[in-house]
């Protein structure tokens, strides 16, 4: 699940996966990275995309762009923001500023991994296949 951590007058969402594994499906499989939704018509439509960036990132009701990444082992992607200010309740504002892109956020991660997996097994064939002469 991803974290929303307060500090000082900083936001940081933190997700569940590593900048790098959201690199790898940009090439290689994007179509992982996005949530779809149905509209009026039954098409299916592009509703929230994360992806990477430089910088400290962005979030919008449409998508996250991570940026960076945490300081210990595990790298996970990670986008800083202002924390909203004039607030007499600094979590109840976060929640509402930034809630529903976390929201969003969690939904895409849970089809990250098998993504990431299914990428992996997918160069490892075809890496099988080639020959050096």
């Amino acid at each position: 699940m991803a974290r929303i951590t307060i500090a000082g007058d900083a936001v940081v969402i933190t997700s569940t996966q590593t900048l790098e594994d959201i690199k790898t499906l940009e090439k290689y499989r994007p179509s992982a990275l996005t949530l779809y939704e149905e509209n009026e018509n039954g098409k299916k439509v592009a509703a929230f995309k994360i992806g990477s960036t430089t910088g400290e990132g962005s979030v919008s009701p449409y998508g996250i762009s991570f940026g960076g990444v945490t300081h210990d082992d595990q790298r996970l992607a990670t986008v800083t923001l202002p924390a909203p200010t004039g607030a007499a309740d600094i979590k109840d504002a976060v929640a509402d500023k930034y809630g529903s892109a976390v929201l969003a956020l969690e939904k895409v991660e849970a089809q990250i991994s098998d993504a990431v997996a299914a990428v992996a097994a997918d160069r490892e064939a075809v890496k099988a296949n080639i020959t050096i002469a």
